[in-house]
């Protein structure tokens, strides 16, 4: 094996290394990065019906995010992510909670069946409104 084969096979040890050290680090950078609760949401979170695995508050919290400025993308995962901070402020009563768990929660709950059912629901509470 020559000089030049060694130092290729060095060069891209070397910067696949330096690939994982970077995504090692921004994972854990995600995994602590905390998002709060805006107090605006917590308002229209306290008139929201109640917390349950019906997901009854799902048309609400999708009028919300149709009704706020901004250009939405993904309505349902906005509205899971929505879903996801209104259950964690009202179980552990904290406007707080970590990044990687709400990504986390709200794709399986994008997922679940009643959510999608709650969230397709919601476009009559549209047009009464």
């Amino acid at each position: 094996m020559s000089n030049s084969d060694k130092r290729t096979r060095r060069a891209k040890n070397k910067v696949k290394q330096a690939r994982l050290q970077k995504q090692r680090t921004q994972q854990r950078a995600n995994q602590e990065q905390i998002v709060r609760v805006p107090p605006d949401v917590i308002e229209m979170f306290q008139t929201l019906p109640g917390f349950n695995s019906e997901y009854e508050s799902v048309p609400h919290l999708k009028k919300h995010v149709l009704t706020s400025a901004g250009v939405h993308r993904d309505l349902e995962m906005s509205v899971a992510i929505l879903y996801v901070m209104y259950g964690y402020w009202k179980v552990s009563d904290s406007d707080s909670l970590y990044f990687a768990d709400l990504i986390m929660l709200a794709e399986k709950i994008v997922e679940h069946p009643t959510f999608l059912e709650q969230f397709h629901m919601g476009n009559n509470l549209l047009v009464d409104a």
